[in-house]
């Protein structure tokens, strides 16, 4: 399984962080069904965090002649019209995908083309129910040409 290269990091401090915490716990709990209540915890929290951070090849079995793949995984939330005033300056459809914490969460370009513009807005980290969410929190814009 790959690792996007954002996690290897947080991956390698994390397994450090837990085999410390967990070595005294081997050391000098003698409590067995404690102990393992505390190692078994710490591995499912591991890899549950490995499970955030994994980064699975992706092959589309269609035509990727005038096709629009999903750029990420998750759950399509908003489809609608709206004004887009950071590059075009007018209507266009935003499709919103929410990802709990079980969905990948790398992104895919989902359609052929040029990039011919790339921005990253810095912003608030707030619940992604909120209707602001889309607006206000951190994201980056890319706009490719077909």
């Amino acid at each position: 399984m790959k690792i996007h290269r954002e996690g290897k990091n947080i991956l390698l401090i994390l397994f450090i962080i837990l085999a410390l915490l967990n070595l005294p716990v081997y050391l000098w709990i003698k409590i067995t069904w404690l102990a393992y209540l505390i190692h078994a915890a710490s591995i499912i929290f591991f890899f549950l965090v490995v499970n955030f951070f994994r980064s699975p090849k992706r092959h589309f079995k269609g035509n990727p002649k005038n096709a629009i793949v999903a750029p990420a995984d998750g759950v399509v939330v908003v489809l609608e019209e709206v004004l887009e005033d950071e590059y075009f300056h007018d209507k266009r459809m935003q499709v919103s995908i929410f990802m709990n914490i079980f969905n990948v969460h790398a992104n895919w370009f989902p359609v052929a083309g040029k990039v011919i513009h790339v921005s990253h807005q810095q912003g608030r980290f707030m619940a992604t129910y909120l209707p602001k969410s889309s607006t206000d929190n951190e994201r980056s814009t890319v706009v490719i040409k077909a």
